[in-house]
């Protein structure tokens, strides 16, 4: 197959195929949406039967997006087929100088407090070679310092003149330039931006001197479609949420722009669905995966040990009568009365609160429950009973009161914050935690390993982060004596929880499993 890059360089273009390569592709380009089947169920519920649960990522006119390119050519060496992208050029420099960007790097942070490490400088060399990519980067390993590396070459070459940052959350906007600030210490070698800030539901002009946009992507996706044909360089950060439509509306509009940068913890790209070919179409291909495992071997991160407890604290009785509802209502539902009787349960929240009391340093408590109902109970018993400062923090509480919290927490050494997923699993930087606690379930491993990365970065004094994961065990064994079979219920928060665990190998995560009978 032959394809073209097209002058915009948004696109590729089939241009010669036979007819079994064109069907493959077409083929190959149709991709499910994630947990599709449950989704449609629900809109069949609805009576929208209008959905596939598929998206197709071919376009018309014979377009792909040029983010895709990748996959393309994966297709090609799976089937054994030509592959000829006429114009890879355009979007690829294969002629950068890794010597000269090395040079400028040692040169640029001499006399600066932090500088990157030889890994961090290799992967700002695959990002600024690609020019469009995604970058899987551990979190806690250091993302922030490599994007400003890259941001700073560009500009002190004149090579881009207006950059922008997108980010999920307002906590994001102000420590990525505090960040920068502290990164940018020597007077002499300092690479200035003159830098807006987007995020709210307030409308803002951009001032024409402005060369760096920094935001939410709620807001910044609201700028007048004009200032997005002057950025040269866009940076995702946080990437896993490149599938949203205010993110996808933003890249479709900067035309102009030849650096699209993807970075995250979990990219999830490498995943055959429509959210990973969404994210890659408007980043680019998935250049490189640096393994939190390599960087805890290499001491560039704390080690971590995860602890998974498996709570077994109903009745016979009632984990009977679970499996009898289970038949009877949504699996959806069935997962909510779960979550309710964990949430509610006297037993286990007596148990979380006696194992914080037995913890020594920094504790990070987080929960999934949006109106807080669990996390506040948690809190108002530790608040009465440790003699550590302890703090909460969820969604309704205002960002100034949660950048103290955070402060606090990176200052002191012994305290305990009771915090949502939704605020304190992403992007939040307080390098002296020594122990997180999963005290809700999840099986995305998103979720689960952004909220490990909370308390991976090293710190003196620091030996290891330790995870404490809890699990809700409502298994039911049933006899049948007339055929000597046993069946047994598996409960879903039980079954998150091995997925959890999936989870850890795959990351080579260490864990031990203790069974707990309260």
């Amino acid at each position: 197959m032959i394809f073209k890059v097209d002058e915009s360089k948004l696109f590729i273009s089939l241009i010669e195929s036979t007819d079994t390569e064109y069907l493959d592709l077409k083929n190959w380009l149709v991709k499910e949406v994630r947990n599709f089947w449950f989704i449609k169920k629900q809109m069949e519920k609805k009576g929208q039967f209008w959905f596939t649960g598929k998206i197709d990522f071919f376009g018309n006119g014979n377009t792909i997006s040029v983010g895709l390119w990748k996959k393309i050519r994966d297709l090609c060496i799976k089937n054994g087929y030509e592959c000829k992208i006429k114009g890879i050029k355009n979007i690829i420099e294969f002629e950068f100088d890794e010597d000269y960007f090395r040079n400028w790097v040692y040169k640029f942070f001499e006399n600066k407090d932090k500088k990157p490490y030889e890994w961090q400088i290799d992967a700002c060399i695959k990002i600024l070679k690609y020019r469009r990519s995604v970058s899987e980067l551990p979190t806690g390993s250091g993302k922030t310092l490599v994007l400003f590396t890259i941001l700073a070459f560009l500009k002190s070459q004149g090579i881009c003149n207006r950059f922008m940052i997108v980010v999920p959350n307002i906590n994001l906007v102000g420590q990525t330039l505090s960040d920068f600030y502290e990164y940018n210490n020597d007077p002499q070698l300092n690479v200035r931006f003159k830098e807006q800030v987007f995020f709210g539901t307030e409308t803002k002009d951009v001032n024409t001197e402005t060369d760096l946009l920094i935001g939410t992507f709620h807001s910044l996706v609201k700028l007048e479609k004009d200032i997005f044909k002057t950025v040269d360089c866009v940076v995702v950060d946080e990437c896993h949420y490149a599938k949203s439509n205010s993110v996808k509306q933003i890249c479709a509009k900067l035309v102009n722009c030849h650096y699209r940068i993807g970075l995250s913890g979990t990219t999830m790209a490498d995943e055959e669905d429509a959210d990973a070919y969404t994210i890659l179409g408007s980043l680019g291909p998935l250049c490189q995966r640096v393994k939190i495992k390599d960087l805890i071997d290499n001491e560039y991160l704390s080690n971590v040990q995860v602890k998974q407890f498996y709570l077994k604290y109903l009745s016979e009785k009632e984990r009977k009568q679970l499996n009898v509802v289970k038949n009877q209502i949504d699996p959806r539902k069935m997962l909510a009365l779960e979550k309710r009787i964990a949430n509610t349960s006297e037993k286990r929240l007596n148990f979380l609160i006696k194992m914080v009391k037995e913890l020594k340093g920094t504790t990070l408590i987080l929960f999934h429950d949006i109106a807080g109902k669990f996390g506040k109970r948690v809190y108002e018993m530790l608040k009465d009973i440790l003699e550590v400062d302890v703090y909460y923090i969820d969604g309704s509480v205002d960002t100034k009161i949660r950048d103290t919290i955070y402060n606090e927490g990176r200052s002191v050494e012994d305290n305990v914050i009771v915090a949502s997923f939704g605020t304190t699993s992403t992007g939040i930087n307080i390098p002296n935690i020594n122990n997180v606690i999963l005290s809700e379930s999840s099986k995305s491993a998103v979720i689960v390993l952004q909220s490990i990365g909370r308390g991976t970065r090293m710190v003196e004094g620091k030996e290891r982060l330790l995870v404490y994961d809890l699990v809700d065990d409502f298994r039911y064994e049933e006899n049948n004596d007339k055929f000597k079979l046993k069946k047994t219920y598996i409960n879903h928060l039980y079954k998150h929880g091995r997925k959890r665990c999936d989870i850890y190998m795959r990351n080579e995560l260490p864990y031990e499993i203790k069974r707990i009978e309260l």
